[in-house]
């Protein structure tokens, strides 16, 4: 594991992370950093513990088995991994399981994030986006499900508006799931008329 003088920079890395954690759940780009997440064997898991005594570092490190996925979405962990898992200060933790990202609250709910940015998707405007047998919905901080997952892609949120896409069709939702423009645009088409928002959708 390294000594102290070793962990530090990591350990400051996620401190700085940290203080995002009411934008983004601990952000996984730090698996990618200390590139722990190529050397994951089935099943095994990948996340931050949470602070005791014994482990006085915030460190991102391969935890064994922590439960299993099932239907491809599904995450059910194991009540110790559930008790170890490091929480931010939105009540959510992060877990990496089979090349998937999954939100996880201390009851041990989960949804599997869309991967974004080399973590779990950012809660923009009070939801991020889930993932559900290949489509795309929308959840808040404490997991419920918002908008049904039916989409073929969505953006982010900006300005209360979502482009979403079902098969080359555009539209777009607002943070209640009800249509601002129908699916029928082109994707240029749609942006052009979401240009008063001034947003960037992506």
């Amino acid at each position: 594991m390294g000594t102290p003088a070793e962990l530090y920079p990591y350990a400051r890395a996620v401190q700085v992370y940290r203080r995002l954690e009411s934008v983004k759940t601990l952000a996984l780009s730090l698996l990618v950093i200390l590139g722990f997440a190529q050397g994951l064997t089935a099943g095994e898991c990948l996340y931050i513990s949470r602070l005791t005594p014994e482990n006085p570092y915030l460190e991102v490190s391969p935890q064994g088995d922590c439960g299993e996925v099932r239907d491809e979405d599904i995450l059910v962990m194991y009540p110790e991994h559930i008790d170890r898992l490091h929480y931010g200060e939105n009540g959510l933790g992060s877990v990496y399981i089979e090349g998937k990202v999954f939100y996880v609250l201390q009851n041990g709910t989960t949804a599997r994030a869309h991967y974004f940015d080399n973590g779990p998707d950012y809660f923009v405007e009070g939801l991020a986006r889930v993932i559900s047998q290949g489509k795309f919905g929308f959840v808040d901080v404490e997991l419920n499900v918002v908008i049904q997952a039916e989409y073929d892609f969505a953006s982010p949120f900006c300005g209360g508006v979502a482009l979403v896409r079902i098969g080359d069709a555009w539209g777009a939702i607002d943070r209640s799931g009800e249509a601002v423009h129908q699916v029928e645009f082109t994707e240029e088409e749609i942006r052009t008329l979401l240009d008063d928002y001034h947003c960037q959708h992506r």
